[in-house]
């Protein structure tokens, strides 16, 4: 597929999508609510802490939205259409881990302009902005994941709380994953310049 036919592709999905908020065509029901769960790869009870339900059958009250037995109420259906926004979409339409680089900065004493540092976007749950560093810039109060020797990711800013669901090994594997992408990066950038 082709650049254009990517962003052609994507432009069309996103203004489906808005138009379907705008008109409130979009349909929450049991089954699109399931699906959901299952593609964020949450269990009952991560959802349930995802959409701050508590008490011993939170989990339960999922389980019944799913089936159809208990309402889903305006607070959820919010959320869920929040959460929706960057789950299903296909590698080709909008990849995982976006490389993007912030605005170049006029240096305040001599007006000369300087990069930003690369920064990497999640585009999933729970997502992120983090930004490639020398290991040695990075101190114990950022999230941060090795790439090599030199160089670390460190996270900024998340977008979701990554702590919802509290499972720490998925955030792990997150950032792993992260730190292969940045590290595939910066070897074809170091490609380029030879």
């Amino acid at each position: 597929m082709s650049p254009s036919d990517v962003s052609g592709r994507m432009a069309r999905l996103t203004r489906q999508w808005v138009n379907n908020i705008m008109s409130n065509n979009i349909k929450l029901d049991q089954f699109s609510f399931a699906r959901l769960r299952k593609q964020l790869k949450l269990s009952l009870q991560d959802m349930a802490n995802l959409l701050g339900l508590s008490g011993n059958n939170a989990d339960n009250v999922v389980r019944d939205m799913e089936k159809g037995k208990r309402p889903i109420s305006g607070p959820i259906a919010n959320l869920w259409i929040y959460l929706q926004q960057s789950s299903g979409y296909e590698e080709d339409v909008l990849p995982r881990f976006l490389v993007c680089e912030d605005l170049k900065t006029a240096a305040l004493d001599d007006n000369e302009a300087f990069a930003s540092p690369e920064i990497i976007f999640h585009t999933r749950y729970p997502r992120f902005l983090a930004w490639i560093a020398n290991r040695q810039e990075v101190s114990d109060r950022h999230t941060c994941v090795y790439v090599d020797k030199e160089t670390a990711l460190a996270v900024g800013m998340w977008i979701d709380n990554p702590l919802l669901p509290a499972n720490e090994t998925d955030i792990i594997n997150i950032l792993e994953e992260a730190a292969k992408h940045t590290s595939g990066y910066i070897k074809r950038v170091e490609s380029l310049d030879e």
